[in-house]
């Protein structure tokens, strides 16, 4: 009897152990992307796997944007109940190596392992219905009040017509424009998914808050700067090498030897496949960061990766990898 209550602590002081540590884990996987929506309940109950979403205003859950000025939305899919799926099996296979073989609870708790070490995967649309056609940005707090947005946002990116949510995976979609005509006022928007592919329900994101102000010009070299980079980051995601270079342009103006400047003139040469050019304006990119930030500890890993690629096309290799936006 003894020896059965010392196994039972340590089994949950391991169980502890576990959750603790995948949570970390996933904290750290997680990074600024979408946020794991899902959350750890009774492992006696099978979570119901269904996409969670999230909706980001100029990349952030608040933002306020000047008449005239960028405006986008990000809408990120992704399986968090699978993980969380997961994350149970793993606390239960700490239980199993513990438990006794003869042990009566094994067996059930092996089948909760094997169902949940293997969570079903998501897929979103087919060839002839886009997933994100299945995608609303409405205003409101409320997914059944919430109307459609008043405003232009067109989708900025074709992310594909089917997406499929693994544990590990997740979708993008961006709408936007380059220089907004919405209404002033403060708006509360959510994103909410409806039945596509093999999804059959209806899902919808936290709120995000968007503030438009009436149009100002920006009166210092900072406020360029800032205004610049917005236009250059949006540029950017909407593949566009004439914006990215003239505001790459700007801020070098604004702001002498910009890291940021020269790493979007060498993004709007990497667009137009002019490697080489790309490649000189990535490193004076990653010199005067460093040279800016010489107790850095944190490396440019864009940067890095941007240079890696550039050089292999230039020596005629096929770039390696991916670089995420």
């Amino acid at each position: 009897m003894k020896r059965i209550l010392i196994l039972l602590l340590v089994a949950a002081i391991a169980l502890s152990a576990a959750f603790w540590l995948l949570r970390q884990h996933r904290r750290k996987a997680i990074g600024h992307g979408v946020e794991l929506q899902a959350t750890m309940i009774d492992e006696d109950a099978p979570r119901k796997i269904e996409p969670s979403i999230s909706l980001a205003v100029n990349e952030d859950s608040k933002a306020t944007v000047s008449i005239g000025q960028p405006l986008w939305f990000t809408v990120r899919v992704n399986n968090a109940a699978a993980s969380n799926e997961l994350a149970s099996a793993a606390a239960i296979a700490q239980r199993l190596k513990l438990m006794p073989a003869d042990a009566p609870a094994r067996k059930q708790l092996q089948q909760d392992y094997d169902q949940r070490s293997a969570p079903a995967a998501i897929t979103l649309g087919d060839s002839a219905h886009p997933w994100i056609s299945a995608v609303q940005l409405l205003s409101g707090s409320s997914p059944d009040q919430a109307q459609p947005v008043d405003f232009e946002a067109p989708l900025v990116e074709n992310p594909g017509a089917t997406a499929t949510l693994r544990a590990d995976g997740s979708a993008e979609a961006i709408f936007g424009v380059s220089a907004t005509k919405a209404p002033v006022g403060t708006y509360t928007l959510i994103a909410c998914l409806g039945a596509t592919g093999n999804w059959q329900g209806r899902v919808c994101s936290s709120p995000a808050s968007l503030t438009v102000v009436a149009a100002k010009a920006p009166t210092t070299k900072a406020d360029v700067a800032a205004l610049e980079e917005q236009r250059a980051r949006f540029a950017f995601l909407a593949h566009d090498p004439a914006a990215m270079e003239a505001s790459g342009r700007a801020l070098v103006a604004a702001d002498r030897g910009s890291p940021s400047g020269h790493m979007y003139l060498g993004e709007a040469s990497f667009e137009r496949n002019n490697l080489q050019q790309a490649l000189n304006e990535f490193l004076i990119a990653r010199a005067v960061y460093q040279n800016r930030n010489p107790d850095q500890i944190e490396e440019p890993v864009f940067l890095n990766a941007r240079i890696h690629q550039s050089m292999d096309a230039t020596n005629g290799a096929k770039p390696q990898g991916t670089v995420h936006k």
